[in-house]
């Protein structure tokens, strides 16, 4: 087992859990800024965001498609995940 260095501690986990929320542009601007600014004095969460960003980026074109999707038939999200629960039943 390896002692942790100071890079793989996030210096904020409060800021850093919001890495996920980040990376899929959910945040509003003010919360974004200030993840953005955590990034700058993190190198735990620099280090995290460069390693998962394709996946980031992924996810983020799948809620996008999903999102247009609710908008073009006119259903919302509560509705169409119940009709997909009911269509795997």
């Amino acid at each position: 087992m390896s002692i942790a260095t100071m890079s793989d501690v996030c210096t904020d986990r409060r800021q850093g859990s919001l890495l996920l929320p980040y990376g899929l542009h959910t945040l509003s601007d003010l919360e974004s800024a200030k993840f953005e600014e955590h990034l700058l004095r993190c190198p735990a969460c620099i280090l995290e965001i460069d390693r998962v960003a394709p996946y980031l980026r992924t996810l983020h074109i799948q809620r996008m498609v999903l999102v247009q999707h609710f908008h073009s038939t006119g259903r919302s999200f509560k509705e169409c995940v119940a009709r997909l629960l009911a269509h795997h039943a």
